[in-house]
């Protein structure tokens, strides 16, 4: 009883050790990974020794009638709640 007892918490510590070491593998891995954007350009510039980039310029087209009737919904709702 005490034999089949001390192999199952050695299987559980062999398996925790394996699931740690490869949790701080990944980790390791994915520091060492550099960041990728999209569409971005790097301007030559290091702010604490991390590249700048220049991000692509993003429109908003916004209707305010679209806006003020979403507002109001939102309030309605908000009453109700109350």
């Amino acid at each position: 009883m005490q034999a089949k007892t001390s192999r199952r918490v050695d299987i559980v510590a062999i398996a925790a050790v394996i699931i740690t070491l490869f949790a701080v593998a990944t980790a390791v891995a994915m520091a060492h990974k550099p960041l990728v954007i999209e569409g971005a350009v790097a301007t030559g510039e290091y702010v604490n020794g991390v590249p700048v980039y220049r991000l692509p310029t993003v429109s908003v087209t916004a209707s305010r009638k679209a806006e003020l009737a979403k507002m109001a919904r939102e309030e309605a709702v908000a009453v109700a709640r109350r």
